[in-house]
């Protein structure tokens, strides 16, 4: 199981900027894809090593690869 794909699954629940964070400390690549139910304007580029975050309250509820 790679680096990323471990943090995901702890990031679910953490606070956005803790989230971030950590994400810059493992060197792992990251962005916003919805928050407050909004999705955000994304590049087309697959990197499946990337989390996609979405944000609710500047709480992280779901994390996904890609």
């Amino acid at each position: 199981m790679s680096d990323a794909t471990e943090l995901a699954q702890k990031l679910v629940g953490a606070q956005y900027l803790y989230a971030c964070h950590l994400c810059q400390g493992k060197d792992v690549r990251f962005r916003v894809a919805r928050k407050d139910g909004r999705a955000m304007v994304l590049t087309r580029d697959y990197i499946p090593e990337r989390l996609n975050f979405t944000i609710e309250d500047e709480q992280v509820v779901s994390v996904t690869m890609g």
